[in-house]
């Protein structure tokens, strides 16, 4: 039971990230500094989700703006 409400908090953390990486780059773009941190997020919470491939787009795309 503990297992599935986790996931469900992760879901749901995923689905804002989501959102706040939508909302960021209509504000800012792709390139800005406040769309890789948002992206970085979303990649931490699928490696939490064991979604390790989609984890690693996510944090590439993140890496190259820091850059």
């Amino acid at each position: 039971m503990r297992q599935l409400q986790l996931e469900l908090k992760y879901e749901e953390a995923l689905e804002m990230f989501q959102k706040d990486l939508e909302i960021t780059v209509k504000l800012v773009g792709h390139d800005h500094l406040d769309a890789a941190v948002s992206k970085f997020n979303i990649g931490l919470t699928l490696r939490t989700m064991d979604k390790k491939h989609d984890a690693k787009k996510m944090f590439s795309e993140a890496v190259t703006t820091f850059r």
